[in-house]
């Protein structure tokens, strides 16, 4: 499976909160987001190639990527599914494809494991990932979005690339999880994530 990370924002509350780095590159237990994401995604089995979109929103997060050979797509920045859909269809992804927001720190290569295999036990073109609210409320995060039934959006999708431009049936998947539960827009969250990052076990009963 193809994997698409979207790092290509503004970063508008962050730079609201003093922040001046670009989100991508903020780094969490000393190494860059966008390197900690890169790097589980190139380790998971089930991925066999990942891309990074980013948009002229990060100048900084381009140069380290080319620095470093990493694939990129350059979208327009006009927003995320706007960037999303004409990389799918530049890379010609036809496939189901993963994509995830270049914002969590703590994903790990077990996390995609998971969710990939449970893409596979459903019918529906797309899978969606989730975390409860009251999880989010446990760590002190704020998140943006609330879903009917207490649920909170990870930023991490499965989608078909031949259905990109259509609406998809979904089957939301709901994780426990820190991991899904902790991204970075806000300042404060890069202080949960410090935290976080070294611990062992990284969910909540």
């Amino acid at each position: 499976m193809y994997a698409l990370v979207m790092a290509g924002g503004k970063g508008r509350r962050m730079k609201k909160g003093g922040i001046k780095t670009e989100k991508p590159l903020i780094e969490i237990c000393g190494r860059p987001i966008i390197e900690r994401i890169i790097d589980v995604i190139n380790d998971a089995p089930s991925i066999d190639g990942v891309c990074v979109v980013v948009s002229p929103h990060v100048p900084h997060t381009i140069r380290w990527l080319a620095d470093r050979d990493i694939e990129m797509f350059m979208g327009r920045g006009e927003g995320y599914l706007q960037d999303m859909m004409e990389a799918v269809e530049s890379l010609k992804i036809k496939e189901p494809f993963i994509v995830c927001m270049g914002d969590l720190p703590l994903l790990n290569t077990e996390l995609i494991e998971l969710i990939v295999s449970e893409y596979g036990k459903h019918e529906e073109p797309a899978l969606s990932v989730h975390v409860p609210l009251r999880l989010c409320r446990q760590l002190n995060i704020h998140p943006d979005t609330v879903l009917q039934g207490d649920l909170v959006p990870c930023g991490i999708n499965i989608l078909r690339g031949d259905m990109v431009r259509h609406e998809q049936d979904e089957y939301k998947f709901v994780i426990n999880r820190v991991e899904g539960a902790v991204n970075i827009n806000w300042p404060h969250d890069i202080t949960i994530a410090e935290k976080l990052c070294g611990r062992k076990r990284l969910w909540i009963s």
